[in-house]
């Protein structure tokens, strides 16, 4: 993808001249002044000194990527917590408040639940179906662009394989009916109660859905098979995890656990893989990062597939998202994890 690795460009002056070689060969007639050398040798001396420079650095990290910020470019915690923007991030559900973007057609994996912060959401999906309100509800895999009144809008991200089939669509029912001022207003409060939560004990799914929707959603009882490979597929790091690992390590062909697989959470296991993965860049949404570096870490095979995979899910480009979350505050509660707590950012 253009413009995520910095290179160095070389650009004529207006007033340049251009010599053609095959014209004037001379040395003496593209006007060269010996008095000049010293000051080229000075130049080139110090562009030396830059590389040899960068290749000490480059050798110190043996030669890893880095992807951490540069300095004095992101801001700090407190002037991210001013903002009024945050993002809470667990394993299975996600709480944004913040800016929505240029409306473009999204097709994230996961059922969302879109709350205005003011005034009213405009809703339109890929088969024509239009509305307008402070609440609406889209379940996974549907194609959607979603519009605010107000240039700030508030999300809510349910993992299918999370809770149990049907149990969604039930609350969805109740969401889009004469209840939606309710929930709105409910989800409104928690949002602020997160603003007053920044740090403190892990949320866990039933108290996330407590707060936001006055109920737990009933969990979905997976296969123990399944449930490693998908822990196996959260993890990014290492080698990329494909279905022919996780069948091996559950001791079954690959045709039986791609079976198994979307059989248990509704999912195929490529398009599960595909969502995870564009999931986890949440995490790094504020950060200033090589978007290319970035890419190659959590998964992707080269920087176009990134791209084109992000826009699918989220509408934006991953250059959008991140500059749209310069002043977003994230914060990652994974329960059942050691001193885990509400943190900022990642660990």
């Amino acid at each position: 993808m253009a413009g995520l690795d910095p290179a160095i460009h070389v650009f004529l002056s207006r007033s340049a001249k251009v010599v053609d070689a095959r014209v004037k060969p001379g040395h003496d007639e593209l006007g060269l002044n010996p008095e000049h050398f010293p000051n080229f040798i000075a130049v080139t001396s110090a562009a030396i000194s830059v590389f040899c420079r960068l290749l000490r650095q480059r050798a110190r990290t043996g030669g890893k990527k880095q992807t951490c910020s540069r300095e004095g470019t992101e801001m700090n915690d407190s002037a991210r917590r001013e903002s009024g923007h945050l993002m809470l991030i667990t394993p299975e559900r996600v709480f944004y408040a913040g800016l929505l973007g240029r409306p473009r057609q999204r097709c994230p994996g996961a059922f969302h639940v879109y709350v205005s912060v003011e005034a009213g959401l405009w809703l339109t999906t890929a088969t024509g179906y239009e509305s307008y309100g402070e609440l609406a509800v889209v379940a996974p895999d549907v194609r959607h662009t979603i519009a605010s009144d107000h240039r700030s809008a508030i999300c809510l991200v349910i993992e299918p394989e999370s809770v149990r089939e049907g149990a969604f669509e039930q609350l969805a029912a109740r969401l889009a009916g004469a209840d939606a001022p309710f929930f709105a207003q409910r989800i409104r409060a928690a949002y602020r109660a997160l603003q007053q939560r920044q740090h403190g004990d892990d949320i866990s799914n039933a108290e996330f859905d407590a707060m936001c929707f006055g109920e737990a959603l009933p969990p979905r009882s997976l296969d123990p098979r399944v449930i490693k490979s998908i822990a196996q597929i959260g993890r990014f790091c290492g080698d990329p995890v494909t279905a022919a690992s996780c069948a091996a390590e559950a001791g079954l062909s690959s045709s039986r656990f791609l079976h198994l697989f979307k059989q248990e959470t509704g999912i195929s296991f490529r398009a599960f893989r595909a969502w995870k993965r564009a999931r986890h860049l949440l995490h790094f949404a504020n950060q200033d990062l090589n978007l290319a570096h970035l890419a190659q870490d959590i998964g992707y095979p080269d920087s176009t597939h990134f791209s084109h995979s992000i826009r699918r899910f989220y509408g934006l480009k991953p250059r959008a998202i991140f500059s749209g979350s310069r002043d977003l505050a994230i914060y990652r509660s994974e329960p059942g994890m050691p001193s885990a707590g509400l943190r900022q950012g990642r660990a």
